[in-house]
């Protein structure tokens, strides 16, 4: 982290300065300012007045929803920064996973545009689960990235449903739909894994854009009119044409 962010946990600089317990008047009087900040919602506002309040980082109640507003609100880029400094500063919390808290920080600066901050959060965390992959494999096919998000997915320990339905979808919005063709392929008969509706509508995308429009309109009612291998089937029997 830069020096700006390790800055904020100065009381002088921090958006959440430390302080003494303060009197139910003091809180009160909190609260009407912290509804007129530029991200003034209702979870960044909680977890502002629980820091203010002295309490620990891992028993604010609020950490977890206030990641979550960062990752909503376009405004909230200095709120995550400071939340970031904090969880470096107390080691991660008790009260909630660290890596659910670092992983929940990775989604925030990714929905704020900030994929590099992202990447370098993920990059620093010594433990990862598989949303924590899956997190950071979605930032990277949003901000088009599709060769970080190609490493990062040949990477990844373990894969799951959502592992697969991210990079197929992905691969078939941008322009790889041979590449998410050959992955459905790959789930579905080198795995065993039965695919869902997240991974029908890549499919689907994917060989609709590879010319295979008749097989684009069966698929989608694959579960009741195709099965799996007769998709796949009629794509192998199409691309041996093409040879």
């Amino acid at each position: 982290m830069n020096n700006l962010a390790l800055s904020m946990l100065s009381p002088s600089t921090s958006g959440f300065p430390p302080s003494p317990l303060p009197s139910k008047a003091a809180t009160n009087a909190t609260a009407p300012r912290c509804r007129a900040a530029p991200s003034g919602d209702a979870s960044l506002c909680a977890f502002r007045a629980h820091h203010s309040a002295g309490h620990a980082l891992h028993t604010n109640p609020a950490l977890m929803p206030a990641l979550a507003a960062c990752a909503r609100l376009p405004s909230a880029v200095a709120e995550a920064e400071q939340i970031h400094a904090l969880l470096v500063k107390s080691g991660g919390s008790r009260a909630v996973s660290h890596v659910q808290a670092f992983t929940s920080l990775i989604r925030a600066y990714a929905r704020l545009g900030r994929v590099c901050d992202a990447r370098k959060v993920f990059d620093g965390m010594a433990d990862r689960t598989v949303v924590t992959w899956n997190v950071l494999l979605d930032a990277l096919i949003r901000d088009g990235d599709l060769d970080a998000a190609w490493e990062v997915f040949v990477k990844m320990p373990q894969r799951n449903a959502v592992s697969w339905n991210t990079i197929i979808s992905g691969f078939a919005r941008n322009g790889w739909a041979p590449v998410a063709v050959d992955l459905f392929i790959e789930m579905t008969v080198a795995y065993g894994l039965a695919p869902d509706e997240a991974t029908m509508v890549g499919f689907v995308s994917a060989v609709r854009d590879i010319g295979l429009l008749a097989i684009g309109k069966s698929a989608h009612g694959f579960r009741s009119t195709w099965s799996t291998r007769e998709c796949l089937e009629v794509v192998r029997r199409d691309e041996a044409g093409g040879h």
